[in-house]
């Protein structure tokens, strides 16, 4: 009787605390929700015009509807995954949600990372390799599916390395469960895998810190020679700018990728860390904070892609025809296909 009455009382108990915690959690959940409207919205928009109503007319942005696909999937999962922890945050019961999840997050995040690096690359040959050959449309399809391997390889071991974790508070005497990594039951896995994700993420930084740089040079150097010459024609001009708003809506894109996700890169490597825990708000913040790399993409196309925010225009219109006259019409008849 006594020890069913002391298990009845640690219930309440850890019910209080819980409670607690998701009333802190409150302003994490709000963010979270905001986000996964934005990026839910923006996401699929970005969808349905580069993957449906121009799939094949800009072979510059072929990979574009697949950043839009990962980031709309890490959106949902990420998000959902999340406020389910932050309801339950020392009361988490649900282990295969908590690591399905993590791995679905990781999985679909590498993989935008390395669609960024393909993004990168092609910028950097249309533009610093103009005369040489570039990928076909198989090539980049067969890109894809090799980065999503390597994606798949990098982000198996989250399936042995996260799960339900033993959360404890002292002075209520009480234990719970919390979705984290299990750094106690498998140290040296945890920290492996740390260091080959931070390996993976500096690497990858770095690849498009030098992709871009040469991409940037290569564009100054463009510049330099039509400002001092006068016989280079208005379109070769006109071409030379799309190109250059192109790249720098790509850089700005890969910036606000590296930014949000410096403190998932910290969350990796402390978490790794036995007997390492915590339910605080700015550690809440600090572990969501990634999801803003993928609603923000959609946001940066609506204002410098001309030919995204066009589309956007059209799709509100109800469909409605650009005709001779419209504010559109020679935005539309002057972009370059390939930009």
């Amino acid at each position: 009787m006594d020890n069913v009455t002391s298990q009845i009382a640690e219930q309440i108990r850890l019910e209080q605390w819980n409670n607690e915690m998701s009333v802190a959690f409150l302003p994490n959940t709000i963010f979270l929700v905001f986000s996964c409207i934005i990026g839910v919205f923006g996401n699929s928009c970005v969808l349905y015009v580069y993957g449906g109503r121009l799939r094949r007319k800009y072979e510059g942005r072929f990979f574009v509807p697949y950043l839009a696909a990962a980031d709309l999937i890490v959106m949902v999962v990420a998000v959902g995954l999340n406020i389910s922890i932050n309801v339950n945050p020392v009361n988490y019961k649900n282990s295969v949600v908590c690591t399905g999840g993590s791995f679905l997050v990781g999985l679909m995040s590498v993989w935008s990372i390395c669609i960024l690096i393909l993004i990168a690359f092609q910028r950097y040959q249309k533009i610093c390799k103009p005369m040489t050959n570039h990928m076909t449309r198989f090539q980049m399809k067969l890109t894809l599916v090799f980065s999503f391997i390597i994606s798949l390889l990098l982000n198996v071991i989250f399936i042995f390395t996260v799960g339900l974790r033993d959360v404890k508070l002292k002075n209520l005497n009480v234990t719970g469960k919390t979705c984290e990594r299990l750094s106690e039951e498998s140290p040296v896995l945890s920290i492996v895998h740390s260091v080959i994700l931070s390996v993976f993420a500096v690497l990858s930084c770095t690849v498009l810190i030098v992709l871009y740089g040469l991409i940037g040079k290569a564009i100054y150097r463009h510049k330099k020679i039509q400002k001092n010459s006068l016989e280079i024609r208005s379109s070769r001009k006109s071409k030379i700018t799309r190109m250059s708003k192109t790249t720098l809506m790509f850089m700005i894109i890969t910036i606000i990728f590296i930014i949000s996700y410096i403190p998932t890169g910290i969350k990796m490597i402390v978490e790794s860390i036995p007997d390492f825990s915590t339910v605080s708000l700015l550690w809440r913040f600090l572990t969501t904070f990634f999801v803003v790399n993928h609603f923000a993409n959609p946001i940066v196309y609506a204002f410098m892609d001309v030919i995204f925010s066009r589309e956007l225009k059209r799709i509100f219109r109800c469909g409605k025809e650009i005709l001779p006259g419209d504010s559109d019409y020679s935005e539309r008849n002057e972009q370059d296909t390939t930009t």
